[in-house]
């Protein structure tokens, strides 16, 4: 059927025993949770798109956290090493793919995690918010440490096939960026239309938890949904978690543990 897409997703990494109130805000306090680094792989409409490229371990120790001999911390958090699951180029052999084959990537937003293998796509589009990448990178000193270096980001903005989205847009048939902002200034979401239903793929750092509350917690809290921990503006991430929620049949929130085990959604 025409416009139809499906979706594989793929843990780069995994970043372990991390707060789970990082991610689910005010809620779950002192529980730890391994995460993966999520890298979508989609197929459809002659299009091969990668939502997002991950970070490997070697990225993150020389270019993120740098000093070998120190944990990354995170405000109050100490960051156990993150570790590898699979390359990128052995991600894309499993897809019978070389990376020059690669058509698109659709950038969520901009902190370390989820950008630090796009250099390896040469002939791709890159795909991002204008307000994700237009001003200061991390937008305010509070949030450092969720963003690489300005090195990164310089090279970044000289991306050959680099192109700013604004707002919502549909990149094609069954295909659709969402807007949704409040994690960092310009996150965006990606709407995915497949045979078995209608997903979107979270541009926020989020969990199933965020989405699908147990029903005693969510009369307790007398909300729906739960915005992440970390964001640029509270109210408008909660309003861009209940707009993803209520796009689709199923969230895929871009660190959830389950997706790892999942081979292919839509089929």
């Amino acid at each position: 059927m025409a416009g139809t897409w499906t979706i594989r997703p793929f843990a780069i990494a995994w970043g372990l025993q991390r707060e789970m109130s990082r991610f689910t805000y005010l809620n779950f306090y002192g529980q730890k949770v391994d995460i993966p680094y999520l890298v979508f792989y989609l197929e459809g409409e002659g299009q091969r798109i990668l939502v997002d490229t991950g970070c490997s371990a070697e990225s993150y120790r020389n270019e993120i956290k740098k000093e070998k001999r120190k944990k990354h911390q995170a405000g109050g958090e100490v960051f156990e090493d993150v570790v590898d699951d699979i390359t990128l180029d052995e991600m894309l052999r499993r897809l019978t793919l070389d990376p020059e084959q690669v058509d698109m990537v659709i950038q969520t937003h901009l902190h370390w995690d989820h950008i630090m293998n796009v250099w390896k796509l040469p002939n791709a589009r890159v795909l991002v918010q204008e307000k994700e990448l237009i001003g200061p990178l991390p937008p305010h000193c509070f949030f450092q440490f969720s963003y690489a270096g300005p090195e990164v980001y310089q090279r970044y903005h000289k991306i050959k096939k680099l192109e700013y989205i604004n707002g919502d847009k549909e990149l094609f048939p069954g295909l659709k960026i969402l807007f949704t902002p409040g994690h960092t200034p310009g996150g965006q979401s990606v709407q995915v239309r497949t045979k078995t239903g209608t997903y979107t793929i979270a541009g926020l750092c989020t969990l199933n938890k965020n989405y699908y509350l147990p029903e005693a917690l969510q009369k307790k809290l007398g909300y729906p949904v739960i915005p992440p921990g970390c964001h640029t503006d509270p109210m408008q991430a909660y309003e861009s978690v209940l707009q993803i929620k209520q796009s689709c049949d199923k969230v895929l929130p871009p660190h959830e543990p389950s997706l790892a085990k999942k081979k292919v959604i839509g089929a």
